[in-house]
């Protein structure tokens, strides 16, 4: 079923510009209803808003479809096209019956670890002798278990939904057989039916529960088509049917995925052609000898372990196919590769290259994306990297105070304000060389301002604040005056030039003081940066101006 039209009610207040939001009763119904009713929003394409009366836009036309709708149709696209006559956005619907998928690469299957055979077979390959040390030897048994389970999994468990529907066909037989001659001969096959079946819808379930990545449904809890049609709706969703590249549309899907890699391969390929050593007039801090020799010291196998079942289970896996879930419950045979792999890690060999490869996935930044940069790219890293990361990080976890600047705050457990429920939260980067680059930001603006006070925000209270930064998020605090206002972004410059990071102007902004306003054009032409007022959200928090919280709520 689809249902499509003017509900007259949004759903979330951002579908609204300009009206009232103090009542939002309807849609909080209308909310119920798609839940009693089962029904999903298609999303869209285009304007963000469907109605308008030149004062208040919401977005009130939209699409709603069924689970059985995502059976027939594998791809639903919908487009607000322009308005002509009538203050109601015209939504254009088109749905694609077919679907072709490329074949799926490996993937660990939870489902296999229910098998008798799975733990003997997986430990009989893993312990055959193979050449070589290390992260080298760990990464060919990892390889040689991939192919072995590729090739038991076709041969043990095949295709699961042709064994769900054999199974079916094979207990309604088995229950017509019985009720033809109920003797006993038919009713212990009718039980063995039964029991088959139930043992291939609980796999067709768990499928799909490690598919759709549902993570708040209890273990053992089985809802196969609300896992099904969880999947379909993420593949709805993630499915780009245009993009913009250079004002220029692209619909065909060859094109996107080329278009795509151009983009991208520009954007995280960037190399800087600094040969140089970075010439900076400050001094970082330094190791004791003592830290340097902890952090050196090779981790016991406790220490390993801990941080192997700290993984979450249901993490997403990387570019081998194997997830947490198979470190974890194959620990007991696998320990001393692992082991050994980090020790040679520690000792300084490089890492292969499968370990530091990476899976790139496209998270869309806002409800409509219609270029490349509307997208944020995460990475999915190996089980093995996460292993050393995270073994690394704990080590240089307890030296960060001492070598980063009080006003970072983004890599120093305590130093950030507890976020609460409803703001959006994310870890910053803690690869040495972003945290060098950090610190090398920060010291660099606190040498600024102590080589010319007369930059410092002049505000009533007597603490001087140069800057306040989150890991490559950075407030700077300054007077509005020119020729360190020119110091300043010089200093940025320089920076850019030295570290290969670029600010983004498109998210920087200036916020000026009462008297600044006045030259709040002079501002735009030295910094390239649009003005902004208070209140602004920052790390999911309001900053405003005003003698207290309640003052500020009340405005």
């Amino acid at each position: 079923m689809v249902g499509r039209g003017d509900f007259n009610v949004i759903l979330h207040p951002n579908e609204n510009q300009g009206g009232d939001m103090r009542r939002m009763g309807p849609s909080d119904d209308f909310n119920d209803m798609m839940i009693d009713t089962r029904l999903m929003d298609a999303g869209f394409e285009g304007d963000p808003y469907t109605w308008t009366n030149k004062r208040v836009w919401k977005r009130l036309d939209r699409v709603l479809y069924s689970k059985e709708w995502t059976d027939t149709y594998n791809s639903t696209r919908v487009q607000h096209l322009p308005r002509r006559l009538s203050d109601h956005h015209p939504l254009f619907i088109t749905a694609a019956k077919t679907e072709n998928r490329k074949p799926s690469s490996f993937r660990f299957q939870n489902m296999w670890l229910n098998h008798h055979s799975f733990f003997d077979t997986v430990r009989q390959e893993w312990n055959l002798p193979i050449e070589g040390y290390g992260m080298y030897k760990l990464q060919q048994k990892i390889y040689r278990t991939k192919e072995l389970l590729k090739r038991w999994n076709r041969e043990v468990f095949g295709n699961v939904f042709t064994t769900v529907e054999h199974a079916k066909q094979e207990a309604e037989e088995a229950e017509k057989n019985f009720d033809r001659d109920p003797s006993e001969a038919n009713l212990v096959a009718l039980n063995k039916c039964n029991a088959a079946l139930v043992h291939a819808l609980s796999l067709e379930s768990e499928y799909w529960r490690q598919k759709s990545n549902c993570k708040w449904l209890e273990d053992g809890e089985r809802n196969t088509k609300y896992f099904h049609s969880l999947v379909k709706k993420k593949r709805l969703k993630s499915t780009i049917h245009r993009i913009f590249e250079e004002h220029q549309e692209i619909s065909d899907p060859d094109q996107i995925k080329d278009s795509a890699a151009r983009y991208f391969e520009n954007l995280l390929s960037g190399i800087s052609h600094r040969n140089d050593t970075p010439d900076f007039p400050f001094q970082f801090s330094k190791l004791s000898p003592d830290a340097v020799h902890s952090i050196c010291n090779i981790p016991t196998q406790e220490e390993i372990m801990d941080i192997v079942f700290s993984i979450d289970k249901d993490s997403v896996a990387g570019p081998d196919g194997f997830s947490s879930v198979f470190f974890q419950k194959c620990w007991d045979f696998i320990k001393n590769d692992i082991q050994e792999a980090v020790r040679d890690f520690f000792c300084g060999t490089p890492m292969p290259r499968s370990f530091k490869a990476t899976t790139i996935v496209l998270i869309p930044k806002v409800e409509s994306p219609q270029t490349w940069s509307d997208f944020r790219p995460i990475s999915l890293c190996n089980v093995t990297n996460k292993i050393l990361s995270k073994l690394l990080y704990k080590k240089l976890s307890l030296s960060l105070p001492n070598l980063i600047s009080p006003s970072q705050s983004g890599f120093v457990t305590g130093r950030f304000f507890q976020i609460h429920a409803g703001a959006k939260t994310r870890r910053p980067d803690i690869s040495s060389p972003f945290i060098i680059a950090a610190e090398a930001l920060s010291k660099g603006i606190d040498h600024l301002f102590n080589g010319n006070p007369d930059m410092y925000f002049q505000a009533k209270c007597e603490v001087k604040i140069s800057h306040l930064s989150y890991a490559d998020d950075v407030i700077i605090f300054t007077n509005c005056k020119e020729a360190g206002l020119l110091r300043l972004m010089n200093f940025l410059r320089k920076f850019e030039e030295q570290s290969g990071q670029q600010i983004n102007q498109a998210k920087s902004a200036f916020i000026p003081g009462r008297k600044a306003n006045l030259i709040a054009n002079r501002i735009k032409n030295i910094t390239g940066f649009s003005m902004k007022a208070l209140p602004i959200t920052y790390l999911g928090a309001p900053l405003y101006k005003a003698t207290s919280e309640k003052s500020f709520m009340r405005t």
